[in-house]
């Protein structure tokens, strides 16, 4: 295994100045999105933190920002033409040579922010956001899929019980999602070669590294919108490859939004706050034990830089 640094702990000033300067981008994000009629939303954490905090998780590290696929593509375009380039850079594995992961970040040039175990990877870095496509699924019954998925499955459930979905579908979605899975882990093979805790999987990571990770962004790429032509499809799933909600969440739900609050300021997410939130977490008003009150994202090193908030 190559030899890791120090994992750094930010302090509770540090990570607060950190997601003031996440915070600002996504400002810029919310500015330019208002500007050309796109839509986005907030996500994850961070719609959970509005909803909870009325802002940031107070110990969460990241932001996430979802679109769905079209809007998704036209934002990277003109968010790159409209902003002011020696401040923010959208990237994606197509506007940066050396990024292959298959959802974008928004980064704050003039920072410098390191994940740990990729010191050695060679893209563009700074403290940044996430944004997520969402990309269609294969088509379920309409009935069936809102009785089944209202509880959360993994792709070790749908393979295991099979006999509620027809063989066609059951294939497509199974296909779809391990060619996801298979792509995103490829694409981090440079990383895992060095980091995955097994000498094995570290193995197979250093086979799946002999192919170029450009190949495997693409791929993912290319299967992950594999089903958007589908315009009657009724779900959404992210493009990524994590099989978190196998079988995605309704497009219905992306169709309205509204403003929520986030940190004293007012940005976009779906208007079913509640049933996107118990969809992921569960009862999510319900504090998680103060051992597990930390962030996703273990650093290695941060440089404000010359930011002022």
């Amino acid at each position: 295994m190559r030899k890791t640094p120090p994992e750094i702990k930010l302090s509770p000033e540090e990570l607060r100045r950190m997601q003031l300067i996440q915070l600002s981008i996504l400002k810029e994000v919310d500015r330019i999105c208002r500007k050309h009629s796109i839509n986005y939303f907030l996500i994850s954490g961070t719609l959970l933190g509005a909803v909870r905090h009325k802002g940031f998780i107070p110990w969460d590290d990241d932001l996430d920002v979802g679109f769905l696929r079209d809007d998704y593509e036209r934002f990277c375009v003109i968010f790159a033409q409209e902003t002011d380039s020696e401040k923010y850079f959208c990237q994606t594995w197509k506007t940066d040579p050396n990024y292959f992961w298959g959802y974008g970040k928004i980064r704050r040039l003039g920072t410098d922010y390191v994940r740990l175990g990729q010191e050695h990877m060679k893209y563009v870095r700074g403290i940044n956001i996430d944004i997520f496509p969402f990309d269609n699924l294969p088509e379920i019954d309409k009935e069936w899929y809102r009785f089944e998925n209202s509880n959360k499955y993994n792709l070790n459930y749908l393979l295991k019980n099979t006999s509620f979905i027809n063989k066609q579908c059951y294939k497509q979605i199974s296909r779809q999602a391990y060619m996801c899975l298979v792509c995103r882990k490829g694409a981090y093979s440079r990383v895992g070669k060095y980091q995955a805790k097994e000498r094995r999987i570290r193995f197979l990571y250093s086979i799946m590294s002999l192919i170029p990770e450009r190949f495997y962004a693409s791929l993912l790429d290319k299967w992950a919108q594999k089903y958007n032509s589908n315009k009657n499809d009724i779900r959404c799933v992210m493009q990524f490859g994590y099989p978190e909600i196998l079988f995605g969440i309704e497009s219905s739900m992306f169709s309205e939004l509204v403003e929520i609050e986030f940190e004293r300021h007012m940005f976009m997410t779906v208007k079913e706050a509640d049933a996107y939130l118990i969809m992921h977490y569960g009862d999510y008003m319900k504090l998680p034990p103060p051992e597990e009150r930390i962030g996703v994202a273990p650093l290695s090193k941060i440089d404000f830089g010359n930011i002022e908030i």
